[in-house]
């Protein structure tokens, strides 16, 4: 574990989990129906008896077709290995003293002792449980664990806001609760 001047000790480190598919995954998805015409039209040409102009038109847009189609998923299979900053991970570093959060294009830092409140929320996508108080977020059902963020706010006026997606979260739950005007029912 390391230190740091200003924190202290570092207690754990949280990565954003990810439970969704990979983008690799995702791009293969979206590619695999051209992919797949494509095939299927360079094989119809090749049968086809080419004694007209649409036969080789057929061919050639079924070759560029295929080609394209995998020099994308190539390009996107190339970029995402090589760019560790495109798709750097979010982190979440909790010390003794406050948490760190680490984002793409920016770090914010808060101690313990600088936190003023601190506020649970449900991102809700209906208006019936949007008024659900913390208390009462379990029985909105079995996603509210991830659906959850803390609006931490500071006492020079500036907000944090963290959210529950964070890998190992109890971690983060113990440090922050404690702050919350309301005891949320994740």
């Amino acid at each position: 574990m390391t230190n740091n001047a200003l924190l202290g000790k570092l207690l754990s480190e949280h990565k954003l989990a990810d439970d969704r598919r990979s983008p690799l995954f995702n791009c293969g998805c979206f590619l695999i129906l051209p992919f797949i015409f494509g095939l299927w039209g360079l094989v119809a040409s090749l049968t086809y008896a080419r004694e007209t102009t649409d036969a080789d038109l057929g061919f050639y847009f079924s070759l560029s077709l295929v080609t394209v189609s995998l020099g994308l998923f190539g390009l996107f299979a190339l970029v995402s290995r090589i760019s560790p900053a495109w798709l750097k991970k979010y982190k979440l570093d909790i010390y003794e003293n406050g948490f760190v959060k680490k984002e793409l294009f920016k770090t914010r830092t808060c101690l313990w002792n600088e936190i003023k409140e601190i506020n649970p929320m449900l991102l809700v996508y209906d208006k019936a449980s949007l008024k659900t108080p913390p208390s009462e977020f379990g029985s909105l059902g079995e996603d509210t664990r991830d659906r959850g963020i803390y609006e931490v706010y500071k006492k020079d006026g500036s907000k944090i806001t963290v959210s529950r997606r964070y890998t190992d979260i109890e971690r983060l739950d113990e440090q922050l609760i404690p702050f919350c005007n309301e005891m949320p029912n994740w």
